[in-house]
């Protein structure tokens, strides 16, 4: 491809042999290069697949590939208005040259006739130097004072007809545009007039369809359309709101099950023999209503499209005569909601003749329920339709229409035409037409739905009190006070203990008693202490707190018991309270704390997780590391590195015993290194507390007492008798056993 100051193989027009104003007469085509090829097959395959974007994105990225691949300074389109001018649509730059398109907007054609002339015989404008052109000559001052140098101008045309102009300038001197760069883009300039025509042709769609569509807006009468074979395909108006209610809801079924019977008639009739292409067939129908005829007016014309797309065969218009007629648009607005109503109720409707019992008309439900028309069937009378144990509805609501005008409502068990059962509650009123005849409207509810639904309704409420009874019985068996408070903090459920807990405010715990106002309630009744002697800090603490926030703390009452209470939120912002008097535990967790620091006994706790740690300072008093740095050991191998090597195989048997063999309690005398070097006696007892499912131990408890005093007086006495050679002898008990020393034997 050809660059500013580069040269061509191909050889490139002689500007000398340039017609005046730049026009050449057609490029033959040549074969380009591979790379142009490609590039043009890609520019080509983005105009006419633009995606997303659009065509505008695509055509911008069109201009700038070939700008940057073909050296230019600036590519551009121009199109032509319905008056005949040009303006800029679209246009790419290279860095650092002026944009024209703001200035480029209304363009005369006529101010550049020579190029105008070129375009309109379809030829291409080359110009490889403006000042090889006429001085005089309005092109040359146009690209002078737009600062071109070199300019190649392609036609986009629609047959004879100008789209536009797509053209690729440069401000370099000499520009040599050759046959293949002429060809590449001619090739891209024809994809590009596809392009326009197509945006324009889609563009002329979409106003021609807003156009039809406003103007069956504005028509007073109801469009549709209807497929050959009788369905209804579309509707295209909202007049005459209950007929076109009645379509909307009938598209793609049969006229005939959504239009009144006259209506269908005559649109049958006209679908069987369609006019003409081109013309149009009507007729007058009248369609009995409640009270008078209601006259339509029917044309047809068929619609030409496509039969293998299938599709509507008629474009029907239906036009209300009666509406234009009456004088009181309001009545007829009226009557006809109420013929659409009693047409598309769900529930039957039933007329009848108060005197004679006659059936005079009922609507597609009714017809469709008990599978009779009281216009067409032999059952004329009221009496026909109902089983025999519901004739004595028949004599209630004679009785109630006699004297109210109005009966029910009454629920009876009718039947359906499959001979189904079912019950329905029956409503009715008395009506007089203008001839004095007395007319009953009845509607016949069918509550199977419903009385099942009752029905569900009742076995869930039943279960719900089952599941609270449940639930009652649960929390009045707990030990500890227990209590609910819903979302909004009033109180929902408690048990008995709660009502001991807070005796002293009894009469005020109820259903729908505010957190807040029981807890100042037993303050101010000193359940917690006098003023001065209670934790006003903590309970004020619980006052301002939100009721979902976690509370765990222990309150101290004024008869001496503690309290620990734990209160949670639940996931539907409930608040679930646990009140568990610990007065015993706190009082016996106290006198083994003083069995304990009184023994000098040190308390630990060992865990397959953590190791071993010290519940009290028994350990650092007993091994000399009673500073707050000293370290005590957790692990077993660290314990074991203090043992006395002579107690490390009875340490061995030990572990065993708990780890393999299974046994849960142990008794041990060892020797462990004091800091100070010295060998302490100690004698450590514990209990296996949990285990995990191999069996070895998770968790193990125990105390470790320091008794090398009894230990030494225990070896001088040996030695006292050892020197005394004296025999000594021990009897147990339990056991029955007696054991001597060698000088006894």
């Amino acid at each position: 491809m050809e660059r500013a100051g580069d040269t061509d193989s191909t050889a490139a027009p002689d500007p000398a042999a340039t017609p005046e104003g730049g026009a050449l007469p057609k490029v033959p085509a040549t074969s380009p290069p591979r790379q142009i090829e490609l590039l043009v097959i890609d520019l080509i395959n983005g105009l006419l697949a633009p995606g997303n974007g659009g065509i505008d994105v695509a055509l911008n990225e069109a201009l700038a590939r070939l700008g940057q691949a073909c050296g230019l300074d600036r590519t551009f389109v121009f199109r032509t208005r319905p008056d005949g001018m040009h303006y800029n649509s679209h246009e790419w730059v290279a860095p650092g040259v002026t944009a024209l398109k703001d200035r480029m907007q209304w363009m005369d054609p006529a101010a550049h006739p020579t190029w105008h002339s070129a375009f309109a015989r379809g030829e291409a404008v080359v110009i490889a130097d403006r000042d090889d052109l006429p001085a005089t000559l309005p092109e040359r001052a146009f690209l002078q004072s737009a600062g071109i140098r070199s300019s190649l101008m392609l036609p986009l045309r629609d047959g004879d007809r100008l789209l536009g102009i797509v053209g690729f300038d440069s401000e370099a001197a000499q520009r040599r545009w050759g046959e293949t760069e002429v060809f590449l883009l001619t090739s891209v300039a024809r994809a590009v007039a596809a392009v326009v025509q197509r945006a324009d042709a889609a563009r002329t769609e979409a106003d021609t369809r807003s156009h039809l569509t406003a103007t069956l807006r504005a028509l007073p009468d109801l469009v549709i359309e209807i497929c050959p074979a009788g369905h209804i395909a579309a509707c295209h108006s909202e007049k005459l709101p209950w007929l076109s209610s009645l379509v909307h809801a009938g598209i793609g079924r049969h006229l005939r099950e959504v239009f009144p019977e006259p209506l269908a008639q005559v649109l049958e009739d006209l679908l069987r023999d369609p006019p003409a292409a081109l013309t149009a067939r009507s007729r007058r129908v009248g369609v009995p209503s409640l009270v008078a005829p209601h006259w339509y007016e029917v044309s047809v014309a068929p619609l030409q499209i496509d039969p293998a797309k299938g599709g509507a065969g008629v474009v029907a218009v239906i036009r209300d005569l009666s509406a234009a007629q009456a004088t009181d648009e309001m009545a007829s607005y009226r009557e006809g909601q109420f013929t659409a109503f009693f047409e598309m109720c769900p529930h039957p409707i039933l007329l009848n003749d108060y005197d004679t019992g006659e059936l005079l008309d009922g609507n597609n439900a009714f017809k469709q329920v008990f599978g009779l028309d009281p216009k067409g069937d032999s059952y004329r009378d009221i009496r026909q339709i109902l089983p025999a144990d519901a004739a004595w509805v028949i004599e209630a609501a004679v009785e109630s229409l006699r004297a109210k005008q109005s009966y029910g409502p009454v629920e009876a068990v009718l039947r359906r035409v499959d001979g189904s059962r079912f019950p329905a509650v029956l409503r009715g009123f008395m009506s007089i037409d203008p001839n004095g005849r007395r007319l009953v409207w009845a509607l016949i509810e069918d509550v199977t739905d419903i009385r099942a639904k009752e029905a569900a309704l009742r076995a869930k409420q039943g279960a719900l009190e089952a599941t609270r009874s449940r639930l009652v019985s649960a929390i009045e068996a707990l030990d500890d006070g227990f209590a609910i408070w819903d979302a909004d903090d009033r109180l929902v459920l408690w048990n008995t203990q709660y009502t001991r807990v807070f005796a002293g405010i009894a009469d005020q715990i109820k259903v729908g008693a505010l957190y807040d106002d029981l807890l100042r309630s037993a303050i101010a009744a000193g359940i917690f202490g006098q003023e001065g002697e209670r934790d006003d800090a903590s309970l004020q603490r619980r006052l301002d707190r939100p009721l979902t926030e976690i509370w765990d703390g222990e309150d101290a009452l004024a008869d001496g018991r503690l309290i620990w209470v734990r209160e949670r939120a639940t996931p539907s912002r409930e608040t679930v309270g646990l009140y568990e008097d610990v007065t015993a535990r706190r009082l016996a967790d106290r006198r083994l704390q003083q069995v304990v620091d009184g023994g000098e006994v040190a308390v630990w706790d060992w865990a397959d997780d953590t190791g071993l740690s010290a519940m009290n300072d028994g350990w650092r008093a007993m091994l000399g590391r009673d500073t707050p740095t000293a370290d005590l050991p957790r692990a077993l191998p660290d314990l074991m590195a203090l043992m006395h090597h002579d107690d490390l195989a009875a340490a061995e048997d030990m572990r065993r015993a708990l780890f393999d063999a299974g046994e849960d309690e142990f008794d041990f005398l060892c020797r462990l290194r004091h800091r100070n070097g010295q060998w302490v006696w100690v004698l450590s007892r514990g209990r296996v507390l949990a285990r995990r499912n191999d069996g070895a131990p998770r968790r193990i408890s125990g105390v470790t007492l320091d008794v090398s005093a009894r230990i030494e007086v225990e070896q001088r006495l040996t030695r006292l008798i050892d020197g005394a050679r004296v025999g000594v002898w021990e009897h147990d008990l339990r056991s029955g056993q007696t054991i001597v020393n060698d000088r006894w034997a």
